[in-house]
């Protein structure tokens, strides 16, 4: 029985997207070629693989920047990510914009973004209460 869910597919073509990466520029490529017709698992898994491991490519990071403002959640929640990978630490006025994103998916990783690039912004400070005798 095959997995059910919107994250099962992107996953799938996350690894056979690796695979392709792996196989040096020519892989690169190839998957950058896809990129223009891919449903949304397969560019979320393209878009992971393009970043894994990280590049300097600003072309890449111009890449990610666009896809944040793509209709499909996986694909925006993946932009974040790679952007994240990439350490792409400039890009958080952009980020921060999708954080009352409606999906679970894309809050997730201006989550994961801010945590692991700014996490001095992502502490609260604790109030102080009256201390009482």
């Amino acid at each position: 029985m095959p997995f059910a869910g919107e994250e099962y597919p992107f996953l799938y073509y996350s690894e056979v997207a690796l695979l392709i990466g792996e196989k040096g520029e020519a892989g690169i490529t190839f998957l950058q070629s896809q990129m223009k017709d891919a449903d949304s698992a397969r560019l979320a898994g393209i878009l992971f693989a393009l970043t894994q491991p990280p590049q300097s490519d600003p072309a890449l990071r111009d890449l990610l920047l666009d896809y944040l403002e793509d209709d499909r959640s996986m694909v925006v929640a993946e932009a974040v990510d790679g952007l994240c990978r990439l350490d792409e630490k400039n890009a958080v006025d952009r980020v921060l914009v999708l954080k009352e994103h409606p999906s679970p998916y894309v809050r997730g990783s201006v989550l994961r973004y801010m945590a692991r690039l700014h996490p001095e912004r992502g502490k609260h400070r604790s109030r102080t209460t009256p201390e009482t005798s």
